[in-house]
């Protein structure tokens, strides 16, 4: 088989991204190692976040993207079930409180309209909140999305425009050749392709490992559940201030980074306990069953923010492997062989994802971007051999 690109990995970007090469006219095959959503993007809660973007190139990004999102559904022409709703996270001591107004101050005089909530004034948005236990907040109105329903969209629509499409399809190796990869292996057979593209997550490091490249993306397994349908006893997307700090994922040991949000059905998403995670794990399916004393303290800290839930049944959970940098940039661009492109450790996945897509399309169509992409790529991901 010969394609002029091979995407590997079908959750968010890699669904994006084969779509924006199929509108190009290119001839696409897309590889996913198990079903369509099966990594990390289909345990995604489809939170369309602003407030809680890096600042830089990410947040300058967000902003783009956020433009996209939209008029998403008129250019996808589907229904992927985007609402908007606020987003409030949330300072449980000064120390996070005077740093959480830093932050977004700095946003605020780029135009989003975010408010800094004291104590008092947080009732008012969320009255079931417990706010004993809170410094102060920060209020965006954002979005949500169906993560189920964005990414088939984008792959029907890919579908339509001739992409093939290979489930149950694992990559294996890569036959390089003049610093470039002539051919991926798979456990279908080889398939030839002018351009390469990782969009995977968590697997990325393995797979750069076979062409000879150090990409440090690492990954926790990340657990959630959803509750049987509530009352409107969450109005919001609720975060602590404290999602994704350094020192949560240094010990082999869940934490929580607690976030909430309710569905269009009436469910809460509750996440979520991340424990760090090992490559040599990727492959057991017993990693992937949640973990039931990891649950259990999760539900401890939501109803510490949330005393009112303690009645709600859980009907499921999930656990995925999520991928992340230390340094909280993804790796965007071109590394190790020349026709090698990298599209993961997004902190932030559903809000990227249409930007992710026309921007790996540029370079793969014009060699080049216009948007500069240095702080994703100069000095980060060597070659080990």
């Amino acid at each position: 088989m010969v394609a002029d690109v091979i995407v590997v990995g079908a959750g968010y970007f890699g669904a994006s991204v084969t779509y924006n090469l199929a509108l190009k006219g290119l001839k696409v095959v897309l590889l996913e190692q198990k079903e369509v959503l099966s990594g990390a993007s289909g345990g995604n809660f489809g939170r369309v976040q602003l407030q809680d973007a890096e600042l830089g190139l990410s947040f300058e990004l967000t902003l783009l993207s956020w433009q996209r999102i939209l008029n998403l559904e008129r250019e996808l022409e589907a229904d992927i079930e985007f609402r908007r709703s606020g987003s409030l996270i949330v300072a449980t001591d000064l120390q996070e409180w005077m740093k959480l107004q830093q932050i977004q101050q700095q946003k605020r005089e780029t135009g989003i309209a975010i408010e800094l909530l004291e104590r008092h004034q947080i009732k008012k948005i969320e009255p079931h909140l417990d706010t004993n236990f809170i410094e102060g907040a920060s209020y965006c109105l954002e979005g949500q999305l169906n993560p189920f329903k964005l990414v088939y969209a984008f792959i029907h629509k890919a579908s339509d425009l001739g992409v093939e499409i290979l489930e149950n399809t694992p990559v294996t190796g890569f036959k390089i050749a003049n610093g470039k990869i002539r051919e991926v292996i798979t456990t279908r057979g080889n398939i030839s392709a002018g351009i390469v593209i990782l969009t995977t997550g968590a697997w990325t490091a393995i797979l750069a490992r076979k062409v000879g490249l150090d990409i440090p993306i690492k990954f926790v397994w990340g657990e959630a559940l959803v509750t049987e349908k509530v009352g409107p006893l969450l109005n919001n997307y609720f975060s602590l201030a404290s999602f994704f700090e350094h020192q949560q994922l240094n010990e082999r040991k869940p934490r929580v980074s607690l976030c909430c949000t309710p569905t269009d059905a009436g469910n809460l998403l509750i996440g979520e306990t991340m424990t760090p995670g090992e490559d040599c794990e990727l492959e057991s399916s017993e990693n992937y069953l949640s973990q039931k004393e990891n649950l259990i303290y999760l539900s401890q800290e939501m109803l510490r923010f949330f005393p009112g839930l303690g009645h709600l049944k859980v009907i499921r959970s999930w656990r995925v492997p999520v991928a992340y940098t230390a340094d909280h940039k993804p790796y965007l661009g071109f590394f190790g062989p020349e026709n090698l492109l990298i599209a993961a450790g997004f902190k932030s996945s559903a809000i990227m994802t249409p930007i992710v897509g026309q921007i790996v399309t540029e370079l793969v169509t014009q060699g080049k971007c216009s948007i500069d992409l240095k702080e994703f790529q100069e000095g980060r991901g060597k070659c080990s051999n």
